[in-house]
Protein backbone atom coordinates (compact mmCIF):
# COMPACT_ATOMS: atom_id res chain seq x y z
CA UNK A 1 0.00 0.00 0.00
CA UNK A 2 1.40 3.39 -1.06
CA UNK A 3 1.33 6.71 0.78
CA UNK A 4 1.07 10.35 -0.27
CA UNK A 5 1.48 13.58 1.64
CA UNK A 6 -1.26 16.02 2.49
CA UNK A 7 0.47 18.66 0.34
CA UNK A 8 0.42 16.34 -2.66
CA UNK A 9 -3.29 15.79 -2.14
CA UNK A 10 -3.97 19.53 -1.93
CA UNK A 11 -1.92 20.07 -5.10
CA UNK A 12 -4.06 17.51 -6.94
CA UNK A 13 -7.18 19.39 -5.85
CA UNK A 14 -5.73 22.63 -7.25
CA UNK A 15 -4.89 20.81 -10.50
CA UNK A 16 -8.46 19.65 -10.84
CA UNK A 17 -7.83 15.90 -10.62
CA UNK A 18 -11.13 15.47 -8.89
CA UNK A 19 -11.89 11.77 -9.44
CA UNK A 20 -8.59 10.48 -8.00
CA UNK A 21 -8.81 13.03 -5.18
CA UNK A 22 -12.26 11.86 -4.15
CA UNK A 23 -11.18 8.20 -4.22
CA UNK A 24 -8.25 9.04 -1.92
CA UNK A 25 -10.46 11.07 0.42
CA UNK A 26 -13.17 8.42 0.62
CA UNK A 27 -10.55 5.80 1.50
CA UNK A 28 -8.78 8.10 3.99
CA UNK A 29 -11.98 9.16 5.78
CA UNK A 30 -13.47 5.70 6.15
CA UNK A 31 -12.80 5.92 9.89
CA UNK A 32 -14.60 9.31 10.24
CA UNK A 33 -18.24 9.17 9.17
CA UNK A 34 -18.72 12.97 9.21
CA UNK A 35 -15.76 13.66 6.89
CA UNK A 36 -16.68 10.68 4.74
CA UNK A 37 -20.23 12.00 4.25
CA UNK A 38 -18.85 15.38 3.20
CA UNK A 39 -16.71 13.74 0.52
CA UNK A 40 -19.62 11.63 -0.75
CA UNK A 41 -21.83 14.74 -0.92
CA UNK A 42 -19.16 16.66 -2.86
CA UNK A 43 -18.80 13.74 -5.28
CA UNK A 44 -22.55 13.69 -5.95
CA UNK A 45 -22.59 17.42 -6.63
CA UNK A 46 -19.57 17.07 -8.92
CA UNK A 47 -21.13 14.21 -10.90
CA UNK A 48 -24.28 16.25 -11.37
CA UNK A 49 -22.21 19.21 -12.52
CA UNK A 50 -20.44 17.00 -15.09
CA UNK A 51 -23.69 15.99 -16.79
CA UNK A 52 -24.11 17.56 -20.27
CA UNK A 53 -26.38 20.63 -20.29
CA UNK A 54 -28.14 22.20 -23.24
CA UNK A 55 -28.32 25.96 -22.71
CA UNK A 56 -28.21 29.19 -24.68
CA UNK A 57 -25.14 31.35 -25.18
CA UNK A 58 -26.58 34.11 -22.98
CA UNK A 59 -27.54 31.78 -20.14
CA UNK A 60 -25.74 32.33 -16.80
CA UNK A 61 -25.42 28.52 -16.42
CA UNK A 62 -21.71 28.48 -17.31
CA UNK A 63 -20.81 31.11 -14.68
CA UNK A 64 -22.95 29.30 -12.11
CA UNK A 65 -21.17 26.01 -12.91
CA UNK A 66 -17.77 27.56 -12.31
CA UNK A 67 -18.94 28.96 -9.03
CA UNK A 68 -20.35 25.56 -7.97
CA UNK A 69 -17.07 23.84 -8.94
CA UNK A 70 -15.12 26.28 -6.76
CA UNK A 71 -17.39 25.47 -3.82
CA UNK A 72 -16.77 21.72 -4.28
CA UNK A 73 -13.05 22.39 -4.57
CA UNK A 74 -13.02 24.31 -1.28
CA UNK A 75 -15.12 21.64 0.47
CA UNK A 76 -12.59 18.95 -0.50
CA UNK A 77 -9.69 21.09 0.67
CA UNK A 78 -11.31 21.50 4.09
CA UNK A 79 -11.61 17.72 4.39
CA UNK A 80 -7.99 17.20 3.27
CA UNK A 81 -6.72 19.71 5.82
CA UNK A 82 -8.11 17.54 8.61
CA UNK A 83 -6.21 14.40 7.49
CA UNK A 84 -2.79 13.29 8.79
CA UNK A 85 0.33 14.58 7.01
CA UNK A 86 0.72 11.20 5.25
CA UNK A 87 -2.27 9.46 3.69
CA UNK A 88 -2.27 5.80 2.69
CA UNK A 89 -3.68 4.84 -0.70
CA UNK A 90 -4.41 1.47 -2.29
CA UNK A 91 -2.46 0.30 -5.30
CA UNK A 92 -5.37 0.80 -7.69
CA UNK A 93 -5.83 4.39 -6.50
CA UNK A 94 -2.08 5.04 -6.80
CA UNK A 95 -2.18 3.75 -10.35
CA UNK A 96 -5.10 6.02 -11.15
CA UNK A 97 -3.29 9.01 -9.71
CA UNK A 98 0.01 8.62 -11.50
CA UNK A 99 -1.16 7.16 -14.79
CA UNK A 100 -4.31 9.22 -15.40
CA UNK A 101 -4.19 11.38 -18.48
CA UNK A 102 -7.11 13.56 -17.37
CA UNK A 103 -6.33 17.24 -17.45
CA UNK A 104 -7.51 19.89 -15.00
CA UNK A 105 -9.43 21.59 -17.74
CA UNK A 106 -11.37 18.45 -18.62
CA UNK A 107 -12.13 17.73 -14.97
CA UNK A 108 -12.91 21.27 -13.92
CA UNK A 109 -15.67 22.48 -16.13
CA UNK A 110 -18.98 20.91 -17.17
CA UNK A 111 -19.57 20.21 -20.85
CA UNK A 112 -22.04 22.66 -22.38
CA UNK A 113 -23.89 22.33 -25.64
CA UNK A 114 -25.01 25.70 -26.93
CA UNK A 115 -28.04 26.60 -28.96
CA UNK A 116 -28.63 29.81 -30.90
CA UNK A 117 -29.36 32.66 -28.51
CA UNK A 118 -32.07 34.33 -30.56
CA UNK A 119 -34.91 33.55 -28.09
CA UNK A 120 -32.74 34.88 -25.27
CA UNK A 121 -32.11 38.07 -27.21
CA UNK A 122 -35.86 38.60 -27.48
CA UNK A 123 -36.19 37.93 -23.76
CA UNK A 124 -33.41 40.41 -23.02
CA UNK A 125 -35.13 43.08 -25.10
CA UNK A 126 -38.37 42.46 -23.22
CA UNK A 127 -36.55 42.75 -19.88
CA UNK A 128 -35.02 46.06 -20.97
CA UNK A 129 -38.42 47.43 -22.04
CA UNK A 130 -40.06 46.33 -18.79
CA UNK A 131 -37.15 47.74 -16.80
CA UNK A 132 -37.49 51.13 -18.50
CA UNK A 133 -41.27 51.18 -17.93
CA UNK A 134 -40.96 50.27 -14.24
CA UNK A 135 -38.19 52.81 -13.64
CA UNK A 136 -40.15 55.56 -15.43
CA UNK A 137 -43.25 54.88 -13.33
CA UNK A 138 -41.26 54.94 -10.08
CA UNK A 139 -39.31 58.07 -11.01
CA UNK A 140 -42.41 59.88 -12.29
CA UNK A 141 -44.31 59.34 -9.05
CA UNK A 142 -41.23 60.27 -6.99
CA UNK A 143 -40.57 63.50 -8.90
CA UNK A 144 -44.08 64.76 -9.65
CA UNK A 145 -45.95 63.88 -6.44
CA UNK A 146 -45.01 66.26 -3.65
CA UNK A 147 -44.78 64.57 -0.26
CA UNK A 148 -46.44 61.30 -1.38
CA UNK A 149 -48.72 59.20 0.79
CA UNK A 150 -47.74 55.81 2.22
CA UNK A 151 -49.37 54.04 -0.73
CA UNK A 152 -47.57 56.25 -3.25
CA UNK A 153 -44.25 55.64 -1.49
CA UNK A 154 -44.84 51.89 -1.79
CA UNK A 155 -45.49 52.27 -5.54
CA UNK A 156 -42.24 54.22 -5.92
CA UNK A 157 -40.30 51.62 -3.95
CA UNK A 158 -41.78 48.63 -5.79
CA UNK A 159 -41.41 49.94 -9.34
CA UNK A 160 -37.85 51.19 -8.85
CA UNK A 161 -36.89 47.77 -7.46
CA UNK A 162 -38.63 45.94 -10.34
CA UNK A 163 -36.98 48.17 -12.93
CA UNK A 164 -33.51 47.68 -11.46
CA UNK A 165 -34.06 43.91 -11.22
CA UNK A 166 -35.13 43.73 -14.89
CA UNK A 167 -31.89 45.41 -15.98
CA UNK A 168 -29.79 43.28 -13.61
CA UNK A 169 -31.26 40.08 -15.08
CA UNK A 170 -29.51 40.73 -18.42
CA UNK A 171 -26.16 41.85 -16.96
CA UNK A 172 -23.56 39.07 -16.70
CA UNK A 173 -22.04 38.30 -13.32
CA UNK A 174 -23.27 37.11 -9.99
CA UNK A 175 -24.45 39.38 -7.17
CA UNK A 176 -25.54 38.08 -3.81
CA UNK A 177 -27.35 40.12 -1.17
CA UNK A 178 -28.03 39.12 2.41
CA UNK A 179 -30.40 41.24 4.54
CA UNK A 180 -32.26 41.22 7.81
CA UNK A 181 -29.46 39.51 9.73
CA UNK A 182 -29.09 36.69 7.17
CA UNK A 183 -32.80 35.88 7.18
CA UNK A 184 -33.14 36.92 3.52
CA UNK A 185 -30.56 35.94 0.89
CA UNK A 186 -30.86 36.47 -2.87
CA UNK A 187 -28.76 36.40 -6.03
CA UNK A 188 -28.78 37.92 -9.54
CA UNK A 189 -31.79 40.01 -10.54
CA UNK A 190 -33.56 39.03 -7.32
CA UNK A 191 -30.56 40.32 -5.38
CA UNK A 192 -30.80 43.71 -7.10
CA UNK A 193 -34.54 43.82 -6.40
CA UNK A 194 -33.88 43.12 -2.71
CA UNK A 195 -31.06 45.67 -2.60
CA UNK A 196 -33.09 48.51 -4.14
CA UNK A 197 -36.21 47.60 -2.18
CA UNK A 198 -34.44 47.63 1.19
CA UNK A 199 -32.29 50.70 0.47
CA UNK A 200 -35.43 52.47 -0.83
CA UNK A 201 -33.67 55.37 -2.64
CA UNK A 202 -36.97 56.74 -3.95
CA UNK A 203 -38.16 57.69 -0.47
CA UNK A 204 -35.43 60.30 0.05
CA UNK A 205 -36.09 61.68 -3.42
CA UNK A 206 -39.87 61.89 -2.92
CA UNK A 207 -39.77 63.17 0.69
CA UNK A 208 -37.32 65.98 0.05
CA UNK A 209 -38.60 69.13 1.76
CA UNK A 210 -41.54 67.36 3.40
CA UNK A 211 -40.16 67.93 6.90
CA UNK A 212 -40.57 71.70 6.49
CA UNK A 213 -43.64 73.49 7.85
CA UNK A 214 -45.81 76.44 6.92
CA UNK A 215 -48.65 78.51 8.40
CA UNK A 216 -52.05 77.96 6.80
CA UNK A 217 -54.15 81.15 6.90
CA UNK A 218 -57.92 81.31 6.38
CA UNK A 219 -60.26 84.28 6.04
CA UNK A 220 -63.74 84.23 7.61
CA UNK A 221 -66.87 85.45 5.89
CA UNK A 222 -69.95 85.44 8.14
CA UNK A 223 -73.28 85.75 6.32
CA UNK A 224 -75.42 87.36 8.99
CA UNK A 225 -79.06 87.57 7.81
CA UNK A 226 -80.01 90.59 9.95
CA UNK A 227 -78.84 92.79 12.79
CA UNK A 228 -81.16 90.88 15.16
CA UNK A 229 -79.54 87.52 14.49
CA UNK A 230 -77.16 86.53 17.34
CA UNK A 231 -73.49 87.31 16.60
CA UNK A 232 -70.75 84.73 16.16
CA UNK A 233 -68.81 84.58 19.43
CA UNK A 234 -66.91 82.13 21.66
CA UNK A 235 -66.42 79.83 18.68
CA UNK A 236 -63.73 77.33 17.67
CA UNK A 237 -62.72 76.38 14.15
CA UNK A 238 -61.20 72.89 13.94
CA UNK A 239 -59.22 71.39 11.10
CA UNK A 240 -58.77 67.62 10.71
CA UNK A 241 -55.82 66.79 8.41
CA UNK A 242 -55.41 63.02 8.18
CA UNK A 243 -54.43 61.91 11.67
CA UNK A 244 -53.56 65.47 12.70
CA UNK A 245 -55.91 67.94 14.36
CA UNK A 246 -55.62 71.73 14.79
CA UNK A 247 -57.94 74.43 16.15
CA UNK A 248 -58.15 78.20 16.48
CA UNK A 249 -60.40 80.39 18.67
CA UNK A 250 -62.71 82.77 16.84
CA UNK A 251 -63.66 85.95 18.66
CA UNK A 252 -65.02 88.10 15.85
CA UNK A 253 -67.00 87.83 12.64
CA UNK A 254 -64.15 89.02 10.45
CA UNK A 255 -60.41 88.78 10.06
CA UNK A 256 -57.93 86.03 9.31
CA UNK A 257 -56.82 83.10 11.45
CA UNK A 258 -53.68 80.98 11.24
CA UNK A 259 -53.18 77.25 11.67
CA UNK A 260 -49.49 77.22 12.49
CA UNK A 261 -46.65 74.82 11.64
CA UNK A 262 -48.46 72.47 9.28
CA UNK A 263 -46.10 69.99 7.53
CA UNK A 264 -45.42 70.58 3.85
CA UNK A 265 -46.68 67.06 3.23
CA UNK A 266 -50.30 68.26 3.60
CA UNK A 267 -50.07 70.92 0.89
CA UNK A 268 -52.75 70.51 -1.78
CA UNK A 269 -54.64 67.95 0.29
CA UNK A 270 -58.24 68.17 1.47
CA UNK A 271 -58.96 68.68 5.16
CA UNK A 272 -62.23 68.44 7.08
CA UNK A 273 -63.28 71.64 8.84
CA UNK A 274 -65.65 71.83 11.79
CA UNK A 275 -67.12 74.88 13.54
CA UNK A 276 -68.19 74.74 17.17
CA UNK A 277 -70.49 77.71 17.71
CA UNK A 278 -74.06 78.45 18.78
CA UNK A 279 -76.46 79.21 15.90
CA UNK A 280 -73.75 79.05 13.19
CA UNK A 281 -72.26 76.41 10.90
CA UNK A 282 -69.91 76.10 7.92
CA UNK A 283 -71.25 76.34 4.41
CA UNK A 284 -68.80 73.57 3.43
CA UNK A 285 -66.91 71.20 5.71
CA UNK A 286 -64.09 70.55 3.19
CA UNK A 287 -61.17 72.84 2.54
CA UNK A 288 -58.07 72.52 0.37
CA UNK A 289 -54.79 73.15 2.19
CA UNK A 290 -52.66 75.49 0.10
CA UNK A 291 -50.31 78.43 0.37
CA UNK A 292 -53.14 80.74 -0.69
CA UNK A 293 -55.64 82.21 1.81
CA UNK A 294 -59.03 80.58 1.24
CA UNK A 295 -62.28 82.11 2.45
CA UNK A 296 -64.43 80.08 4.83
CA UNK A 297 -68.11 81.00 4.69
CA UNK A 298 -70.13 80.76 7.92
CA UNK A 299 -73.92 80.66 7.76
CA UNK A 300 -76.85 80.29 10.23
CA UNK A 301 -77.30 76.67 11.31
CA UNK A 302 -81.14 76.63 11.30
CA UNK A 303 -81.65 76.23 15.05
CA UNK A 304 -83.64 79.51 15.20
CA UNK A 305 -85.99 78.80 12.29
CA UNK A 306 -88.74 77.31 14.45
CA UNK A 307 -90.54 78.75 17.49
CA UNK A 308 -92.74 76.47 19.62
CA UNK A 309 -94.83 76.87 22.78
CA UNK A 310 -97.94 75.70 24.60
CA UNK A 311 -100.98 77.59 25.79
CA UNK A 312 -102.75 76.42 28.99
CA UNK A 313 -105.57 77.71 31.22
CA UNK A 314 -105.18 78.32 34.94
CA UNK A 315 -106.12 74.70 35.70
CA UNK A 316 -103.32 73.44 33.40
CA UNK A 317 -105.66 72.34 30.62
CA UNK A 318 -104.61 72.94 27.00
CA UNK A 319 -106.31 75.83 25.22
CA UNK A 320 -107.14 75.00 21.63
CA UNK A 321 -107.66 77.45 18.75
CA UNK A 322 -105.92 80.29 20.59
CA UNK A 323 -104.46 82.89 18.21
CA UNK A 324 -100.68 83.34 18.45
CA UNK A 325 -99.19 86.60 17.13
CA UNK A 326 -95.49 87.48 17.09
CA UNK A 327 -96.19 90.96 15.79
CA UNK A 328 -94.17 90.42 12.61
CA UNK A 329 -95.11 89.49 9.06
CA UNK A 330 -95.92 85.77 8.72
CA UNK A 331 -95.70 85.48 12.48
CA UNK A 332 -99.26 84.29 13.19
CA UNK A 333 -100.74 80.83 13.90
CA UNK A 334 -103.22 79.03 16.20
CA UNK A 335 -102.87 76.35 18.85
CA UNK A 336 -103.86 72.76 18.28
CA UNK A 337 -106.12 70.56 20.42
CA UNK A 338 -103.25 69.90 22.81
CA UNK A 339 -102.52 73.64 23.17
CA UNK A 340 -99.21 73.49 21.24
CA UNK A 341 -98.23 75.92 18.50
CA UNK A 342 -95.31 76.01 16.07
CA UNK A 343 -94.13 78.62 13.60
CA UNK A 344 -91.53 78.35 10.83
CA UNK A 345 -89.69 81.66 10.63
CA UNK A 346 -87.93 83.02 7.53
CA UNK A 347 -84.20 83.60 7.91
CA UNK A 348 -84.39 87.38 7.75
CA UNK A 349 -86.53 87.64 10.90
CA UNK A 350 -84.86 84.98 13.02
CA UNK A 351 -83.53 86.07 16.42
CA UNK A 352 -83.13 84.74 19.97
CA UNK A 353 -86.40 86.02 21.54
CA UNK A 354 -89.86 87.14 20.52
CA UNK A 355 -92.73 88.97 22.18
CA UNK A 356 -95.78 86.74 21.71
CA UNK A 357 -99.40 87.82 22.18
CA UNK A 358 -102.06 85.12 22.79
CA UNK A 359 -105.78 85.80 22.20
CA UNK A 360 -108.74 83.53 22.88
CA UNK A 361 -112.41 84.34 23.32
CA UNK A 362 -113.40 84.05 26.98
CA UNK A 363 -109.81 84.62 28.10
CA UNK A 364 -107.76 87.72 28.78
CA UNK A 365 -105.12 88.54 26.16
CA UNK A 366 -101.62 87.54 27.25
CA UNK A 367 -98.29 88.95 26.04
CA UNK A 368 -95.11 87.10 26.95
CA UNK A 369 -91.46 87.05 25.82
CA UNK A 370 -90.32 83.67 24.51
CA UNK A 371 -86.58 82.87 24.62
CA UNK A 372 -85.55 80.22 22.06
CA UNK A 373 -82.58 79.11 24.16
CA UNK A 374 -85.03 77.68 26.74
CA UNK A 375 -87.18 74.57 26.53
CA UNK A 376 -90.73 74.75 25.16
CA UNK A 377 -92.31 77.70 26.97
CA UNK A 378 -95.80 77.58 28.50
CA UNK A 379 -98.20 80.50 28.38
CA UNK A 380 -101.08 80.52 30.90
CA UNK A 381 -104.33 82.37 30.04
CA UNK A 382 -106.73 83.70 32.61
CA UNK A 383 -110.46 83.58 32.01
CA UNK A 384 -112.34 86.84 31.72
CA UNK A 385 -114.37 87.82 34.81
Amino acid sequence: MATMTKDELLKMIDEGKMKPVMKVLKHATAHDQTLHDQVVDAEKRYDDLKQPKTITDASPRSADAVQSYDIINNDLKRVAQQLPDNVSVTDDIASLIYNSDQTPQNESLPRVETLPNEPTDRTSRLEVILGVIFLLIGLTVALLVDCPTTTQLFVIRLFLALGAAAFAAIIPGVLNVTALKSIISAGGGLAVFALVYFLNPGEDMAQEGCDQTFDFRVRLQVERPSADYPPLQDAELKLFIGDDYREVDINSESGVYDFRSLPNAVLETTAVAQLEADFWTLQSDEITISEATPTITIIPDGTLETITGRVLDEAGNPVADARVDLGIPRGQTTTGDNGFFELELPLEIQRLSYEVTIRKDGYQNKTQVIDLTQSTPQIVLQQEE
